[in-house]
């Protein structure tokens, strides 16, 4: 009997999420340590031709220098040679973090692709910087509710100079329109400066924290949610966050909960921390997100009946 298209894709999905990145591996607990490992083992070989590469190369440039005055073939050499270097060791680290996603994937019953669209996402990330690009992409279902787990980075130029921001992100779809709110993580930081994230919806309006929690916390709502955005993170939430998910940031918006990081997480632990937070989010405020999703959904009609 053929499949539809929803079927077929379904099928390609899990052939993608069964296909190991790389394959030998076993389960990645550490990204960085596990690529290094792989270096002294798997891939000796290729970082020993590597180096001697490297070596050659700047054996040339340093006797082409001795004979042509004012070159500067040694400098560029060395330039070249380290971005080899470091690049070739990127390529493997990306390898291995596909992997790892894609075990994450796969030991919790979800799907994986190696990349993704940011098209049509309503978080306030992403309408930031410029050449956007989502990839890892883990999809699936928890508690009942639809799910995304990826990895997402965007650039912005300062000068003449561009950067480029790394996260990642936990979506959760909800059934309700959910009022609007944003918890942003006051030490996510890059160069000196903000991660960039911050408030995008109109009449946005920064509630105070109490209890210390306004030194690492800013906490912005929607107008007339106050008092919604206070039963939600109430001093017992705030301090699990303190406790165990101080470096996060949540967004409500639509029907969607993103949980931000401001980096590629690249330990098991801490994208199982992502996940658990996921979990208290959907049991323990479920039933108070839904009640104010229909106040929600009142008010927008309301409004638009006024206009």
């Amino acid at each position: 009997m053929p499949h539809d298209g929803q079927d077929i894709a379904e099928l390609f999905n899990k052939a993608l999420t069964e296909q190991p990145v790389l394959a030998n591996v076993g389960q990645i607990e550490d990204v960085e340590q596990t690529a290094k490992q792989l270096l002294k083992t798997r891939y000796r070989r290729h970082k020993i031709v590597a180096l001697l590469f490297a070596a050659l190369l700047l054996t040339v440039a340093g006797v082409a220098q001795l004979f042509v005055k004012n070159a500067t073939f040694f400098p560029t050499a060395i330039f070249i040679a380290v971005i080899a270097l470091l690049g070739g060791y990127a390529y493997l680290q990306g390898k291995v973090h596909s992997e790892f996603m894609r075990q994450f994937a796969l030991a919790h019953g979800y799907t994986f692709k190696p990349s993704g669209t940011p098209d049509g996402r309503a978080g306030s990330l992403f309408s930031l910087g410029r050449n956007p690009k989502l990839f890892n992409l883990i999809s699936g279902a928890y508690l009942g509710q639809a799910i995304e787990i990826f990895n997402y980075r965007y650039a912005i130029r300062r000068g003449r100079d561009t950067y480029t921001f790394p996260f990642t992100v936990f979506e959760i779809d909800f059934p309700a329109v959910l009022p609007q709110i944003f918890l942003h993580d006051r030490q996510a930081r890059y160069f000196g400066s903000s991660d960039g994230l911050n408030v995008k919806f109109p009449n946005a309006r920064k509630i105070d924290l109490e209890g210390g929690f306004h030194e690492h916390f800013d906490l912005w709502v929607g107008e007339k949610f106050e008092i919604e955005a206070l039963q939600i993170f109430t001093p017992d939430l705030m301090a699990r966050l303190m406790d165990q998910w101080q470096h996060l940031s949540i967004e409500f918006v639509g029907n969607h909960i993103y949980i931000y990081e401001n980096k590629f997480v690249n330990k098991r632990m801490e994208l199982l921390q992502m996940h658990d937070l996921a979990r208290h989010l959907i049991l323990k405020l479920a039933p108070v997100i839904q009640r104010m999703g229909n106040d929600v959904e009142a008010m927008q009609r309301l409004k638009t009946k006024n206009l």
